[in-house]
C-alpha cells in the first residue's frame, strides 16, 4: 500500500508536469506569433500552474497575513525548491533564481518559460541585474527573491545579499517580507531542506516516500524601500523574517484568499481547493497516511531519472522544445535506447 501511495504521488506530479509543459509550449507559440510582452500573461497561468503543483506535493499548507497590493519586491528565507510553487500559487509572481536552475531537466525550460529572472552567481553583474529588476518592478509586477542567495535547513536565516535590493529601492518599491517554516510532527522538518549535494531527483523521491509535512508561510508587514541604504533595509528584512521562539503557530482554515482590497475581498482558487490569506486562516488538504519502504530506493531513482532525461530531451536545447521533439522523432535509435533502460528498470521492480 505504502508503495502504492508512491507511485500514485509521482505519477500525479508527473500528469501536472505535462500539463505545465503544454502550458509553456502555447506560451512559446504565442511569443513567436505576437512577439509582444507576454509577462502578465506568463504571471497568470504560472500561479495558476503552481497551484496544481502545490497539491501535487505532500504538504498541507497553512498561510497567515494579508497580500499586498500594487508592485511589491517579495523577499524570504529559502529552504528548498519547493518554496516556489508553494509560494508562487498565492498570486501572479515572477522569481529570481540562480542560473543552475536553467539547466534543470523539465522544470528549467518551464522556469524559463515562466518568466523567471535568472542570475549567475558571483559573474559581478550586479548593476545590470539591478536595472532588470528594476524595470520589473516599474511595470507594476510582483517579484519575488530569496536574498540569502543559497539554501538552508530552516532552522536559522543566514545574511540577506542588500544588492538585490537596489532595484526595489531605485523603483521606490516596497518589501513584502515572507518566511516560509517546514514542520513534521511538531518539529522542523529535516526531510523538505534542499541542501548540500542533493539532487533534484534523489530528494523528490526522499520528499514523496515520507509522511505528509506541514508548511507554514507567514506575509509580514511591508517595508518602505524609498530612500534607505540596500544594507540596512537587507538587515530589516532579514529580522522580520528571522524565526522567534515566540512565534505562534498558523491557524487552519477553509475559504477562499482574502486580503486588503476594500476590507477583506474573497477569491476562490479553485473549485477543489480554496484558502484563505488573512490573520487566522490557511490551506487545509486531506491528509494521505502510511510510509514507504525504504528498500530498492535506488531502482525508483534509476527510473525517476530516466523519465527527467526523456523529457529534457523535449524541454532544453537551443532549438527549443519544437525543435528538440522532431530531433527525437527522427532519431528513434536514441529514443529505443533510452525506453530499453526504462523496461529493464521496471523489471528489477517486479
Amino acid at each position: 500500500m505504502k508503495r502504492v501511495r508512491l507511485w500514485l504521488r509521482l505519477a500525479r506530479l508527473a500528469v501536472v508536469l505535462l500539463l505545465g509543459l503544454a502550458l509553456a509550449s502555447f506560451v512559446a507559440v504565442v511569443e513567436r506569433a505576437y512577439r509582444h510582452d507576454l509577462m502578465p500573461l506568463r504571471q497568470r497561468l504560472t500561479a495558476w500552474f503552481l497551484r496544481r503543483l502545490s497539491r501535487a506535493l505532500p504538504f498541507d499548507v497553512e498561510v497567515r497575513g494579508e497580500l499586498p497590493q500594487g508592485p511589491h519586491l517579495w523577499v524570504g528565507n529559502h529552504v528548498s525548491w519547493t518554496d516556489i510553487p508553494l509560494l508562487g500559487q498565492l498570486l501572479p509572481i515572477s522569481f529570481l533564481s540562480k542560473a543552475e536552475v536553467r539547466t534543470w531537466p523539465l522544470a528549467g525550460w518551464l522556469a524559463h518559460k515562466a518568466g523567471t529572472l535568472f542570475i549567475r552567481r558571483g559573474s559581478g553583474d550586479s548593476t545590470l541585474l539591478a536595472r532588470q529588476l528594476h524595470r520589473h518592478l516599474e511595470a507594476g509586477r510582483q517579484l519575488l527573491i530569496f536574498p540569502e542567495g543559497t539554501t538552508t535547513d530552516g532552522q536559522q536565516v543566514r545574511t540577506f545579499h542588500g544588492r538585490l535590493l537596489t532595484g526595489a529601492i531605485e523603483a521606490g518599491v516596497p518589501l513584502q517580507p515572507v518566511a516560509i517554516r517546514y514542520r513534521r510532527d511538531g518539529e522542523i522538518d529535516l526531510i523538505a531542506p534542499f541542501i548540500g549535494d542533493d539532487d533534484l531527483p534523489s530528494h523528490l523521491l526522499r520528499l514523496f516516500r515520507a509522511e505528509r509535512a506541514v508548511v507554514e508561510i507567514q506575509l509580514l508587514t511591508p517595508i518602505a524601500s524609498q530612500g534607505q541604504e540596500r544594507n540596512a533595509l537587507a538587515r530589516q528584512a532579514q529580522r522580520a523574517v528571522q524565526p522567534t521562539p515566540q512565534q505562534a503557530p498558523a491557524h487552519r482554515g477553509d475559504g477562499g484568499i482574502e486580503h486588503a482590497e476594500q476590507g477583506r475581498a474573497r477569491v476562490a482558487v479553485d473549485a477543489r481547493i480554496q484558502f484563505q490569506v488573512a490573520a487566522g486562516g490557511g490551506i487545509h488538504r486531506d491528509r494521505f497516511a502510511g510510509g514507504f519502504h525504504r528498500d530498492r530506493s535506488q531502482v525508483r531513482q534509476a527510473l525517476l531519472l530516466g523519465f527527467l532525461d526523456i523529457a529534457e530531451q523535449g524541454a532544453r536545447g537551443s532549438g527549443g522544445f519544437h525543435h528538440q521533439l522532431g530531433v527525437l522523432l527522427y532519431h528513434p535509435v536514441e529514443m529505443r535506447n533510452r525506453m530499453v533502460n526504462l523496461v529493464n528498470t521496471f523489471h528489477l521492480l517486479a
